[in-house]
């Protein structure tokens, strides 16, 4: 059995991963409002925000992973608003 330390250490080494995966993910929302501003297309996809809720069905800590999700999503419309 790991020691709280040892788990500790590797939730660290997972957030930091995550932490640069949503840096990475905030970043492309610049790209993602330019190419929906060039089509006319709205901020707002509710058919894609569904379809990426629905992959949190496949992780035993769904309700989590889809209120995690509801949160980036929101702030990744308003990223595309404020840029």
């Amino acid at each position: 059995m790991k020691t709280l330390k040892e788990l500790r250490e590797d939730i660290d080494i997972i957030d930091d991963l995550i932490m640069e995966q949503l840096n990475q993910r905030f970043s492309l929302m610049k790209a993602v409002k330019d190419v929906k501003a060039h089509m006319a297309i709205d901020v707002l996809d509710v058919s894609r925000e569904q379809t990426i809720l629905q992959k949190a069905e496949n992780f035993v800590y769904q309700k989590s992973i889809k209120e995690i999700y509801q949160l980036i999503m929101k702030l990744s419309k308003d990223l595309q608003h404020d840029t």
